[in-house]
């Protein structure tokens, strides 16, 4: 029952082309990568907005993260590629170490665009009103 109010009430406030954009804002930018260059030993970088990091080793690598992000590391089982794929908040600095050849190194941020978002819908509220 609750779902049904629900589903009515935001029927009313935004159309499907505004669910589609609310569905992707937690999605990454694939166009908007940024490559992040990478050292031997510890490597430091910065977020410059909100997003994700994708390493990829080439095989028999590994991948350890920590620091201000969620920690992680990646250790493949022989002749496998490392990955991780970490989210980051802006200005949050990260930590990682990579063993073996890089394959890339990578910052997606995040489609966002939230704040217009939520201003269209509460207009569209205004005009039901």
């Amino acid at each position: 029952m609750l779902k049904n109010v629900l589903s009515l009430l935001l029927s009313r406030f935004y159309s499907k082309k505004d669910a589609a954009e609310i569905a992707a804002l937690a999605l990454p930018n694939p166009s908007d990568g940024i490559a992040i260059s990478i050292t031997e030993g510890a490597n430091t970088y910065i977020a410059p907005a909100d997003g994700y990091i994708n390493f990829i080793t080439a095989r028999n690598g590994g991948v350890n993260v920590y620091g201000q992000c969620l920690q992680t590391n990646s250790y493949p089982s022989t002749n496998r590629q490392a990955k991780a794929f970490v989210p980051i908040s802006k200005g949050k600095k990260i930590i990682f170490e990579i063993g073996g050849e890089t394959i890339s190194a990578t910052f997606y941020k995040l489609v966002g665009g939230g704040y217009q978002l939520l201003r269209n819908l509460f207009c569209k509220e205004v005009a039901y009103a």
